[in-house]
């Protein structure tokens, strides 16, 4: 999707400010939120805090610290950010110029444990609703669709969780009495 009404000046996206290529985008593209929703119109108002001067509003601002890979091949850094929402989950979107326009190219919602960049993938780390385990997904750049999508998905064992106890031999009933 477009993001209208930011530049890219002479195509370099680590000459835009993060924090305005994601308020420009949350306007226009929503993405997985409702526009009704309250977490929506919360992490917009979050986001006019990105754009005030003092420093109490600053810290106010939900973008986390940008991130630059060429993920689609084309041989210029995109634009990876970051963005918490009061609903304890984290806003994934990467930032592509295509054709002299800055453009989404991926966008999700999870309740993330981490992001790790490899090669020219991109893969999230987020909370599973079983116990011990999390999902893994793989985002890769699809030239056809000219977007990311997810090559890989996966549960896996948490490396955090609990391992169970082995179980203790029950007590033996050896000759004494």
């Amino acid at each position: 999707m477009r993001v209208k009404g930011v530049e890219v000046p002479g195509g370099d996206l680590r000459k835009v400010n993060p924090a305005d290529v994601v308020r420009a985008d949350f306007e226009q593209n929503p993405g997985t939120y409702d526009t009704s929703d309250s977490v929506y119109e919360q992490t917009v108002e979050r986001l006019d805090a990105c754009a005030e001067e003092d420093s109490g509003a600053q810290e106010r601002c939900p973008v986390l610290k940008a991130y630059y890979r060429d993920l689609t091949g084309d041989g210029e850094d995109d634009l990876i950010v970051g963005v918490s929402t009061p609903d304890d989950n984290l806003d994934i979107r990467v930032y592509a110029e295509q054709d002299r326009r800055l453009t989404q190219i991926m966008e999700m919602s999870d309740a993330v444990l981490g992001v790790e960049l490899a090669g020219r993938d991109l893969i999230i780390r987020a909370v599973s609703s079983l116990p011990g385990y999390e999902y893994h997904t793989v985002w890769s750049w699809d030239a056809h669709q000219k977007t990311m999508l997810p090559k890989r998905d996966e549960i896996v064992r948490s490396s955090d969780a609990r391992r169970p106890k082995a179980p203790r031999p029950a007590p033996s009933e050896s000759g004494t009495r």
